[in-house]
């Protein structure tokens, strides 16, 4: 019998980014702020695309209430996204509040302990112990090695 392969969807696919605008200069040398498309991309897998919403509203959601929105018990949903992203729900969620803390490190101007909390981390402490191992780095030195002088100028993002 031949294995049936899903489609892998990533946390790039199901993400919503925190940026609203960014800077642009036209051919003609026009500059002004164009909006960021902020609605992911339907990925054709109805629930990665319900967990990507729901991650979106809340990124602080935790699997058991994760489990409970989408109306599967916690195992069942480590088994969907085990095979639909590789990842097992824990590792899911570390992986969305990673990217959107590296968002508002790099284009904002909050707090690191801000972005922390805006993220879905509880402390800055944390943040800090998850970017060590993860990126090999701190979120201040992130920060001062992705965010542009003028990142006021270039972004804007959600309040």
């Amino acid at each position: 019998m031949e294995h049936i392969k899903f489609k892998q969807v990533s946390i790039e696919d199901i993400y919503t980014s925190i940026i609203k605008a960014t800077r642009v200069i036209d051919d003609r040398g026009w500059t002004g702020m164009q909006p960021v498309a902020s609605k992911r991309i339907d990925t054709g897998n109805e629930f990665m695309d319900a967990i990507g919403k729901l991650l979106a509203e809340n990124c602080h959601i935790r699997t058991y209430e994760l489990a409970q929105s989408i109306g599967v018990s916690k195992a069942v949903l480590n088994g969907m996204l085990m095979l639909f992203t590789g990842m097992m729900t824990e590792e899911l969620l570390l992986a969305y509040r990673l990217m959107r803390v590296k968002e508002w490190l790099a284009y904002t101007g909050v707090s690191i302990d801000e972005a922390a909390a805006r993220s879905g981390f509880t402390s800055q402490s944390i943040l800090g112990r998850v970017f060590q191992r993860k990126l090999k780095t701190t979120p201040a030195k992130y920060r001062n090695t992705h965010r542009p002088e003028n990142f006021r100028e270039l972004y804007q993002w959600e309040e």
